[in-house]
């Protein structure tokens, strides 16, 4: 028997219970619908993963995307918490400068591993017209 996502076993190798984004079904341990974080079936989420917020339609069985760069949502159009590389504005997200992974709306703070952080902004450690390497 397959036991992936499986977190108690019975002496007979039937599976009692599942981790996170799995159900249980017949002694197995299946897969939730990719939206969901707890579910009851392939068709039911309980509870959303990050990046997904349930519908307010209740017809919606699987939960539903937030906007582009929303990690914590409450509608498409409602944001809380944006990804690395997004800052918020309002209600939505919205990306920061080239190679930086941490802003606010005017100011990086933060740049990825291949950028150095010169005056808020990020460049390319290739960059030779801010002296290609230096800081990387």
């Amino acid at each position: 028997m397959n036991l992936v996502g499986c977190t108690k076993i019975t002496n007979q190798g039937s599976c009692l219970s599942c981790a996170s984004q799995y159900y249980l079904s017949q002694g197995a341990c299946l897969s939730c619908h990719v939206s969901c974080q707890t579910c009851t079936d392939s068709s039911l989420c309980l509870t959303c993963r990050s990046g997904y917020f349930t519908g307010s339609n209740i017809n919606y069985s699987h939960c539903q995307a937030c906007s582009l760069g929303c990690t914590t949502c409450t509608s498409a159009s409602s944001c809380s918490v944006c990804n690395s590389g997004f800052y918020l504005a309002g209600s939505s997200c919205t990306a920061c400068s080239s190679y930086c992974t941490t802003c606010t709306s005017t100011v990086c703070s933060a740049c990825n591993s291949l950028s150095v952080l010169i005056t808020n902004l990020c460049y390319l450690c290739t960059d030779v017209s801010k002296q290609g390497s230096i800081g990387c």
